[in-house]
């Protein structure tokens, strides 16, 4: 391909201060000390039985100390920049899984004596914990940090390469951090507020002097296709990301395949596939009797609670939209006054403030139906508890889109049938996502993004931050 003509830019680009290399080091370090702590709890909790282990039993978390680093570092765990959580969840699980049944198999050829089966099962499901734990803190403590991260370039200046811009600057933890934005046309001395480099033919040169590795094609640059960008300038970037513009829902699944040497986009609905359908209702149906059983004692008081504090029934049911259309009846522990209905109305037009806001939201923040002990139900969700019986029943799902009432069709607009296609859940993404503190529109585009996106990592995922949703309070009503 021939590059376009153009004067390479007097003013030289200064390096990045993103040191890759520190990055990879201190998500090592996380996952070492996870390895450590998670066998240091395994084995002080078998030693505390009165038991006995000999120093030489010290050996399967020192080879566990090799072999998952060396899986990770394999599969692209180091430094780390640009993998997903859902993803990051998926890999440790594997990995650390593959990691310990390699140590089992190494002991066994190399006869050694064998663990206790108890101190194996804690530490992997700790490892597993830990690392994911460790991993997300680091994101968190350094992400903001100058050295964090791996520099990258961004082929292109239109309106893609903003889109994805956007998203780097808004999660730094992603780890992927433009340094410098190319393009063949243009005559401002930066873009986005990046140093703008005029002229692909300044690529080698540009590489030469900052030592990136890292580029991203969002879209086509200029007049030159995709496929002539990569075939032109893919040597000169180790790890190429390459971000097309084909109008498709957010982020649909999708996975890249060879079809007779064509390179094509397969597209899977999996919710819409039985065999998936079954996997996430008996999910569904073992993890609900298994929390109801659990929570009976959590019931009985919050019945108790709600009876003895305020006149009306224990729980309320609401009308719901389920898969295919099909209503239901919602449950919840009441948390708001005897006729509700008519409070609202009488405060909706007594104060603009909150009309305004319920019509925006269907929500209101400070909601003066709520009772005190209701409040406090909100707060820590305990109030969507008996949800757990419409779960059990098949109404609803433990993850799933946020379910809705019949005013609110409206406002999906072409995304409802998206929605049509699954049950709603108990949880799901705007919940740990800031659940009040995102817009209406963001609750759409998060439940378009779930139906399109499922698959039990996903769920496994948003289980696993629901919780810290709850005890934190964040967003809480």
């Amino acid at each position: 391909m021939a590059s376009a003509v153009a004067e390479p830019r007097p003013r030289s680009v200064s390096r990045s201060t993103c040191r890759p290399l520190i990055t990879g080091l201190a998500m090592l370090s996380s996952d070492l000390v996870a390895i450590a702590l998670a066998w240091s709890v395994a084995v002080a909790g078998y030693v505390a039985t009165g038991a006995k282990l000999a120093l030489s039993d010290c050996f399967g978390v020192a080879a566990l100390a090799i072999l998952l680093p060396a899986i990770f570092a394999n599969c692209g765990f180091y430094p780390g920049a640009g993998i997903g959580p859902v993803d990051e969840l998926r890999g440790v699980i594997r990995f650390t899984t593959a990691a310990y049944v390699s140590l089992v198999l190494l002991l066994f050829l190399l006869q050694a004596a064998p663990y206790p089966r108890i101190i194996l099962i804690v530490a992997w499901l700790l490892t597993m914990v830990f690392v994911l734990a460790g991993r997300n803190l680091v994101r968190r403590a350094a992400g903001s940090l100058p050295w964090w991260g791996c520099p990258a370039v961004l082929l292109g200046a239109g309106p893609g390469s903003s889109a994805v811009l956007r998203v780097l600057r808004n999660d730094p933890g992603i780890g992927i951090r433009v340094h410098v934005a190319v393009d063949e046309r243009g005559s401002d001395e930066s873009f986005e507020d990046l140093p703008f480099v005029v002229g692909l033919n300044n690529i080698p040169g540009l590489v030469h002097q900052t030592r990136i590795k890292h580029a991203i094609i969002a879209g086509p640059v200029s007049s030159f296709s995709v496929a002539e960008l990569i075939r032109a300038y893919g040597r000169y970037f180790p790890r190429l990301i390459v971000c097309p513009e084909i109008r498709m829902p957010r982020s649909l699944r999708a996975e890249g395949s060879s079809l007779g040497g064509l390179l094509v986009l397969g597209v899977r609905e999996r919710l819409l596939a039985h065999p998936s359908r079954l996997e996430k209702r008996i999910i569904d149906i073992i993890l609900s009797s298994v929390l109801l059983a659990l929570l009976s004692p959590a019931f009985i008081l919050i019945a108790c609670a709600v009876m003895i504090t305020s006149e009306g029934p224990v729980f309320y049911g609401h009308r719901r939209i389920g898969r295919d259309g099909r209503a239901f009846k919602m449950w919840k522990f009441r948390t708001m006054v005897a006729n509700a209905d008519k409070v609202l109305e009488m405060h909706l037009e007594q104060d603009e403030r909150l009309r305004t806001e319920w019509e925006r939201d269907h929500k209101l923040r400070r909601d003066p139906r709520v009772t005190p002990v209701g409040s406090f139900l909100r707060k820590c969700s305990l109030d969507e508890l008996p949800q757990i019986w419409n779960v059990l029943r098949g109404d609803m799902s433990l993850v799933g889109p946020r379910p809705i009432v019949s005013a609110e069709i409206s406002r999906y607009g072409t995304e409802f049938d998206v929605f049509l296609r699954v049950l709603p859940g108990l949880t799901g993404l705007w919940q740990v996502s800031g659940r009040n503190d995102t817009t209406y529109q963001e609750r759409v585009e998060l439940d378009s993004y779930y139906a399109n996106n499922w698959s039990p990592w996903l769920d496994l995922y948003i289980l696993s931050r629901t919780l810290r949703a709850v005890v934190s309070g964040r967003g809480a009503c």
